[in-house]
């Protein structure tokens, strides 16, 4: 469960101090790993119930700063908008998957990962929603491009959102979509051959270039 400590002080750096030294008891004593948010400190005892607020935020952050952490609030920029970047990232997964390239779809999906965790950071819900959205959205590509997935024991869409939140960290769903883009690659189905891997690069290609001027 969740505790509160409320520590009186006049060190700006002692709600911090404490909180590590309870970590480090924790840890050590207890063999308990333990996250700790820290919230910003208040002059009028009407306000603590904003500083816990802050701290309960801070904790927030454990998901994307990794567990058994003192987390002191600190204020963020709104998240930018990555709808453009979301979408290269996704196309060039795709060109990668479609070329049977996998050091280049896992590259692409390392550079989407990066521009996830930018975009949602401090929410975990907005990044399990936005990687689920953007793999279901490499499948349907996929598929568009008449690329024939497995199915009998390859990949299976199906619980993805469930299974990409139950991570407790963003690192540890990160690591759980790379291995979801591998059984995918393995799931392609290798009968599609040659010819139909390259209509599907056609296809993509005109798909992604339709509105350019054409040169003869």
């Amino acid at each position: 469960g969740i505790k509160m400590l409320i520590v009186a002080h006049a060190d700006a750096l002692k709600p911090y101090e404490t909180a590590q030294d309870i970590k480090a008891k924790l840890n050590g004593y207890l063999k308990l790993d333990v996250s700790i948010g820290v919230g910003l400190a208040v002059r009028e005892l009407g306000k603590l119930s904003e500083s816990c607020r802050l701290a309960m935020q801070a904790l927030e952050m454990k998901y994307f700063e990794g567990l058994n952490k003192v987390l002191p609030y600190a204020e963020t920029a709104p998240a930018p908008s990555l709808e453009g970047e979301l979408y290269e990232r996704r196309a060039d997964i795709v060109r990668g998957m479609t070329g049977r390239d996998r050091k280049s779809a896992l590259e692409a999906l390392n550079r989407l990962l990066a521009s996830i965790r930018k975009a949602a950071e401090g929410n975990k819900a907005l990044a399990v929603s936005t990687a689920f959205s953007s793999m279901l959205a490499v499948v349907q590509e996929l598929r568009k491009a008449d690329v024939a997935v497995g199915g009998h024991g390859g990949f299976d869409i199906q619980g993805l959102q469930a299974r990409l939140g139950d991570y407790d960290t963003y690192d540890e769903m990160a690591q759980g979509v790379r291995e979801m883009l591998e059984e995918l690659y393995a799931a392609i189905d290798n009968r599609s051959g040659r010819d139909k891997l390259q209509l599907a690069r056609v296809k993509q290609y005109i798909e992604e270039h339709y509105a350019e001027d054409l040169t003869l």
